[in-house]
């Protein structure tokens, strides 16, 4: 017989709790499942975190080893001078080479670097006074120095351009030497070198702060080239020149302390070089640091033509005017 109340429905409050149940029975099972996936993103992030560590510490370790790699080195023999006029040149050669620029104007030593990044880095005393590197070095010791870039402890020297030094000729790196083995002693103690984590990051992808290993330890020295307003003495003589614009000369690099310019394009590129200069707004950049158009040449250049006779200003202008034009802009 039909109940007399009709068919049966289930109310909405049934309903709703039947929702109710599925829907906690759901959350019951997100909640593992929630947590597996921060498991798995945090495994996940620490071995990415483990792999940029081991990367960082194997970086570190060949930064590390390059910068405390040693040479043997057994320099040929030179003999230096004691004439007053083989002094004389060798002054100059400090000057034109720039040996100012690092070690200070009495050669007395500079602090170059002094920071978390780079850490504690001075170009020594090369006088015999306090603090001197050099108080005793023999010849020898001072060519291993100067002509290979590496200490007479055989450890490689940071940021030592000796690359440009090697292309001196022993006539030009015996007045040198002559000349710093004479120089009067200066009292000037320097802090020792403390590397901080930056050259270790530089060195260990480049060899950029390590001339010894750029550098062919067997190769002869370079003949003299007798003094004369040519192309070819202004090649001997525009070398330093490329320590600052580079291998080509077309400039672009950064040199000098920070926030220094690029260097510029010393090529005769009409544009973006000095294809259009005179021979006279040469000589004014040389020695008095200005542009054709009258404005300043950054103080990062040196003034060279202020230490430069007449012979070696025009060998150079030669030279450059006869080296291939690059436009590149600095």
């Amino acid at each position: 017989m039909e109940d007399v109340d009709g068919p049966h429905f289930p109310t909405g409050g049934q309903i709703l709790g039947k929702t109710g149940i599925r829907s906690q029975t759901a959350a019951r099972r997100g909640v593992p499942m929630s947590r597996n996936i921060m498991k798995r993103l945090a495994w996940g992030l620490g071995g990415v975190l483990g792999i940029v560590l081991i990367g960082v510490a194997v970086t570190y370790a060949v930064g590390a080893s390059k910068l405390g790699q040693h040479f043997e080195i057994d320099p040929r023999p030179l003999t230096p001078s004691n004439d007053p006029a083989a002094i004389e040149h060798g002054a100059r050669i400090a000057q034109l080479q720039g040996c100012a620029e690092c070690h200070g104007a009495d050669l007395s030593g500079h602090l170059l670097a002094e920071s978390p990044a780079f850490g504690t880095v001075a170009a020594p005393n090369l006088t015999r006074g306090a603090g001197s590197a050099t108080s005793n070095y023999r010849t020898e010791d001072w060519v291993r120095a100067i002509r290979h870039g590496v200490k007479q402890s055989g450890e490689a020297m940071v940021i030592m351009p000796s690359e440009f030094y090697a292309e001196l000729s022993d006539q030009d790196l015996g007045a040198l030497i002559s000349y710093l083995d004479q120089l009067p002693p200066i009292d000037n103690v320097l802090p020792s070198r403390e590397l901080g984590p930056l050259p270790k990051l530089i060195s260990a992808f480049s060899d950029d702060l390590l001339a010894a290993r750029r550098i062919d330890h067997d190769r002869a020295a370079p003949d003299a080239v007798r003094p004369a307003e040519t192309a070819e003495y202004g090649e001997y003589l525009a070398n330093t020149c490329r320590g600052c614009h580079g291998p080509n000369l077309a400039g672009g690099l950064h040199v000098g302390p920070p926030g220094s310019p690029p260097s510029a394009n010393i090529t005769p590129a009409k544009a973006s070089g000095i294809g259009t200069w005179t021979h006279d707004d040469f000589i004014v950049a040389l020695r008095d640091g200005k542009r054709p158009d009258g404005s300043e040449i950054d103080e990062a250049m040196p003034r060279w033509g202020r230490f430069m006779n007449e012979t070696e200003i025009e060998a150079i202008w030669k030279y450059l005017q006869s080296t291939p034009p690059v436009e590149q802009e600095s």
